[in-house]
């Protein structure tokens, strides 16, 4: 479920394309199953928390008729709502009408905040 929009300013860490967010600045992300659409370095990044250790980044926006995908944290899957596309964790189809994945960025959990390799 898309829970909001998070905009951050130059207080973030960024190295060679990383950006470190705090967790104290995604509430909704320091749990199991939360997840939240935030801008960064000027791309909109769909992020989710699908396990203890585990977050994806990925474009909200999908790969099929370019609506709006969501995280549904009951079933670890982006969802579609406009044709039914589901994507897993990584951004892979798992059933279509979608053919292609989302865009991912890699990303990870470092002790208080959530790391994402945006590659600029």
């Amino acid at each position: 479920m898309l829970t909001g929009m998070l905009f951050l300013w130059p207080g973030r860490t960024a190295l060679a394309g990383k950006v470190a967010i705090p967790l104290d600045r995604v509430k909704k992300l320091q749990r199991v199953g939360g997840s939240i659409t935030i801008r960064l370095k000027g791309r909109e990044v769909l992020l989710a928390r699908h396990s203890e250790q585990g977050v994806s980044a990925v474009s909200p926006i999908c790969s099929h008729e370019k609506c709006t995908v969501a995280y549904r944290r009951a079933v670890k899957r982006f969802e579609c709502p406009c044709h039914g596309s589901f994507f897993d964790v990584d951004g892979n189809v798992l059933n279509g009408p979608a053919t292609h994945p989302l865009r991912t960025w890699p990303a990870s959990l470092d002790n208080d905040r959530i790391v994402v390799d945006l590659g600029d």
